[in-house]
């Protein structure tokens, strides 16, 4: 029955999208005196914007806020009808010889099935709030460390870790991600393994790009609640006690290097701050009111493991994007906090090679949502 009655809005406002169109498109040349292409061009994407707009509050009742996305979508799914339309005339009435207004009334209910299934299925999806049983965990938190190389600072980073832990008398687990390291930070690990049951170590053959060591992180932890943290430290972990506060309300809570109240103790090189503008012109295209997307820093509940990570499909830096991407494409509760941040000269960032890789991670997450792929 509620399928129905989508379906007879849906008609509805097709209907009043072609009245639209017609009058917009008889004002235009009659009134203006615009070429009749040049005004039908218009009358169409007039029509089109008002449908989408009716479908998306009335119809469908879609409350995603990528709307540049889902127009586009839409206006894909209407271009498509309109071909079909073309298609269709010319087998049922030129092939076929089928009468025109006849040919013309089954063209009208096929394609209208198709705009409608083709929009409630890709345009319109439904967000998906995943049943999630309720689970004993065996920690509080789960700290994820994705690891490259980092020989000269992991030691000291997991003994910061563990001491904060123990003091703080939360239950823990480390969970450190070897990314194919060539130099010793595996052996190391292994080493601090002997009296640290609460380290966890997965190591990769080779490397896959750190969004795939967080991803495989988070999907073996079993923590209440998933830390993301550099091997560096860069953002301290007495840092969590900001986010902590936050995460019962909040789904993801976010560090930011650019709020006010944040703290940079060492200065970034130029290039680096150029890099990070340049990031964050391009997250506006996909996550709105986020300053800071690729601070490392990030705390988010086990749901979001669940939920988010595990549809995840980039495997480098754009990882952080694609989690906020897809966090506020399924309308979860995103913070972002200030906190304090080290600029750590045994950073393992490759400055143009990482950002042409992650500029390529942006365009596949806007093709991964364009596509229906999340």
């Amino acid at each position: 029955m509620q399928e129905i009655k989508k379906m007879i809005r849906y008609s509805i406002v097709g209907m009043s999208g072609t009245v639209l169109d017609l009058s917009l498109l008889f004002v235009l040349v009659e009134f203006l005196q615009w070429h009749v292409l040049s005004a039908a061009a218009v009358s169409f994407v007039a029509a089109a914007t008002s449908n989408f707009v009716l479908n998306k509050k009335w119809t469908f009742k879609n409350r995603n806020k990528a709307y540049h996305q889902q127009y586009l979508k839409f206006f894909l799914v209407s271009v498509v009808g309109l071909l079909l339309t073309i298609l269709l005339m010319f087998l049922l009435n030129i092939i076929l010889g089928i009468w025109y207004l006849l040919a013309k009334a089954l063209t009208s209910l096929i394609v209208l099935l198709w705009n409608y299934l083709g929009n409630r299925q890709w345009t319109f999806r439904p967000v998906i709030k995943e049943a999630i049983l309720d689970k004993s965990y065996h920690f509080e938190y789960s700290v994820v460390i994705p690891t490259y190389n980092e020989e000269s600072v992991i030691e000291k980073t997991l003994s910061e870790i563990r001491n904060f832990f123990l003091k703080s008398k939360l239950s823990y687990e480390i969970i450190v991600v070897d990314d194919g390291s060539s130099d010793q930070t595996t052996e190391i690990i292994k080493k601090g393994q002997n009296n640290s049951p609460d380290l966890k170590l997965i190591v990769l053959d080779r490397n896959t790009g750190k969004g795939n060591a967080l991803k495989i992180g988070a999907l073996s932890s079993d923590g209440k609640y998933v830390l993301f943290a550099d091997a560096d430290n860069s953002t301290p972990i007495e840092e969590l006690t900001k986010l902590q506060k936050y995460i019962p309300e909040y789904d993801v809570v976010v560090g930011s290097r650019k709020l006010l109240g944040s703290v940079i103790e060492t200065k970034r090189a130029s290039y680096r701050r150029l890099i990070s503008k340049i990031g964050s012109f391009l997250s506006t295209a996909l996550i709105k009111d986020i300053k800071d997307t690729q601070c490392g820093f990030k705390l988010i509940k086990r749901e979001v493991v669940e939920q988010i990570v595990r549809r995840q499909k980039i495997t480098g830096y754009g990882f952080d994007l694609e989690l906020l991407a897809l966090a506020q494409h399924y309308e979860l509760k995103i913070l972002e906090v200030p906190i304090r941040w080290i600029d750590r000269k045994e950073s393992r960032f490759r400055p143009i090679r990482d950002t042409l890789l992650t500029l390529g991670d942006f365009l596949l997450i806007q093709y991964n949502f364009l596509t229906g792929k999340y």
